[in-house]
């Protein structure tokens, strides 16, 4: 049995963790595609992989969100590339992930005012982030759900400028997004990349 930090364990309890491993929920977290305990408890290690890794989710690329099995219930969140030997340390809690990834979804999702052309518009994408802040609001520290509320009702968009024809349309600035994960959900370490194989 897996010795899940409290955090994690807390997903399980509240329901949320199988709402966000249902494809047909809409609550859902950037970038992260949470797996199931039959995926978990199947995940084969890599012939060449030098640290153990108990993973919970992977990307759209295919990569591992991991804890590290040797910290575990202690662990911070690590990101595990599959086609690469590096790895990186992102988060130091659940909590610190969901604010994370929502904030970087707020920051690149290219927001268009048909849906079929990018996936969201300007008023799903803000639905998306109040049912991250609904869903969540027992996880997140009050002064996280106020940024995040902040995002969900905000009222003019930022405009990305790629080439000299082409833009990106997103609910806050790269350059914001940094400064709130810089000041709620930061990884101190002097060295936040890694072998985990090799």
């Amino acid at each position: 049995m897996i010795d899940w930090p409290d955090d994690y364990r807390k997903l399980q309890l509240t329901g949320l963790l199988q709402r966000l491993r249902d494809p047909d929920d809409p609550l859902w977290i950037w970038d992260t595609k949470f797996m199931s305990e039959d995926q978990i408890v199947s995940y084969e290690r890599f012939d060449e992989q030098k640290i153990e890794i108990i993973p919970f989710a992977r990307t759209g690329r295919g990569d591992y969100w991991a804890y590290l099995a040797d910290s575990l219930p202690e662990s911070d969140i690590v990101l595990c590339y599959h086609d690469s030997y590096e790895a990186e340390y992102d988060t130091v809690s659940i909590q610190d992930f969901i604010f994370k990834r929502t904030v970087e979804f707020a920051s690149v999702a290219d927001l268009s005012d048909n849906l079929e052309d990018s996936g969201w518009t300007p008023d799903t994408a803000k639905q998306d982030v109040s049912r991250i802040c609904s869903s969540f609001a027992a996880f997140l520290s009050l002064e996280m759900l106020a940024e995040l509320r902040s995002i969900a009702n905000t009222v003019s968009l930022h405009i990305t400028p790629f080439g000299t024809t082409d833009f990106c349309t997103t609910l806050i600035s790269e350059s914001r997004a940094e400064e709130l994960i810089e000041k709620f959900s930061p990884m101190k370490r002097d060295d936040p990349v890694f072998e985990w194989r090799g």
